[in-house]
């Protein structure tokens, strides 16, 4: 980041959040805009499993990976009985591992040293099996209970999921993101009680977090038919220009970069050239590209997504 300096002080610089702001230099020829959610879709959606549920990596792995989309997997550390083959599995190919805990605890009824051992202990631990230096930034907390205080929360982890049952919108806490439960002790066991979630999403230009447990007619909590999940990502598959389907951690990233990073432009010999400037984070967890549009010398809508701390040009 710092090679970047003298390239970054000749520009300028400025982004938006969900306001959209516009940012130019010099005459203005080009204005950037930074998009709300990735590819300029209308919502996010992230789908997350619970409780390392066997049916889980048999059939939603594999049936996820056909569409092309990837969940979050939320594994209790003590039920996987040292058992690491599905969730190393799982994550090569693309899927998130977050911490469910070691022990599926009431995280309000421990003490801080407690909350500390389970909440840094699963992350170390999810991290220490996947390797290949796999950061597991995501936690779901076991009976939807945040322990008292949530800022230790935040030494482990950049976003934790609740059970709220709303769509979060433009001032979601990462430390809170809600979910919509799913399943038989919801009465929800079909496509028709997901695609509600998903237009209201869609509307609120929101994003919205799924959650299931046990797949099909397994022994595990709450079960769902993964045939009603075939029929979600269809219809997601079908109007993906409108969801951005992604991992809790990715979304979470996406916000963070969106928010926070500054955009720079630079304009030499008729070319620009534009840099997402995130400081103060950690760039081997804030790493995945935001979108931004702009209006091209003819008229076109163009897109250009910016890693950041990293030059892209702009075809302008």
């Amino acid at each position: 980041m710092k090679a970047f300096k003298s390239f970054i002080s000749a520009t300028a610089a400025c982004i938006g959040a969900f306001t959209l702001t516009q940012c130019g230099i010099n005459d203005k020829e080009l204005t950037l805009e930074v998009c709300q959610w990735y590819g300029d879709a209308e919502a996010a959606i992230s789908y997350t499993f619970d409780d390392n549920c066997p049916n889980q990596f048999s059939t939603i792995v594999p049936m996820m990976d056909e569409y092309d989309i990837k969940g979050t997997f939320f594994p209790v550390i003590n039920w996987l009985n040292g058992n690491y083959n599905n969730i190393k599995a799982a994550a090569a190919n693309g899927h998130e591992i977050g911490s469910h805990t070691i022990s599926h605890p009431n995280l309000g009824e421990l003490s801080t040293d407690e909350v500390i051992k389970e909440l840094h202990g699963s992350r170390s631990t999810i991290e220490e099996v996947i390797g290949n230096g796999y950061k597991c930034v995501t936690i779901a907390f076991p009976y939807c209970i945040a322990p008292d205080s949530i800022e230790l929360v935040s030494d482990d982890f950049i976003n934790a999921r609740v059970c709220d049952g709303k769509v979060d919108t433009a001032n979601v806490n990462l430390l809170r993101v809600s979910s919509h439960p799913l399943g038989s002790a919801f009465n929800r066991t079909s496509f028709e009680s997901i695609l509600p979630i998903l237009e209201k999403t869609r509307v609120k230009n929101g994003w919205s977090t799924l959650l299931f447990h046990e797949i099909d007619e397994g022994p595990g909590y709450s079960p769902f038919p993964s045939t009603e999940i075939r029929k979600s990502l269809e219809y997601l598959k079908e109007n993906e220009s409108n969801f951005w389907v992604a991992t809790m951690g990715n979304v979470a990233r996406y916000i963070v970069e969106r928010d926070n990073a500054t955009l720079n432009l630079r304009k030499e010999n008729n070319k620009y050239t534009a840099i997402l400037s995130l400081e103060n984070y950690d760039e081997e967890i804030y790493n995945i590209p935001v979108t931004f549009k702009y209006t091209k010398k003819d008229g076109s809508l163009a897109y250009v997504n910016l890693i950041p701390n990293v030059p892209t040009e702009i075809e302008y």
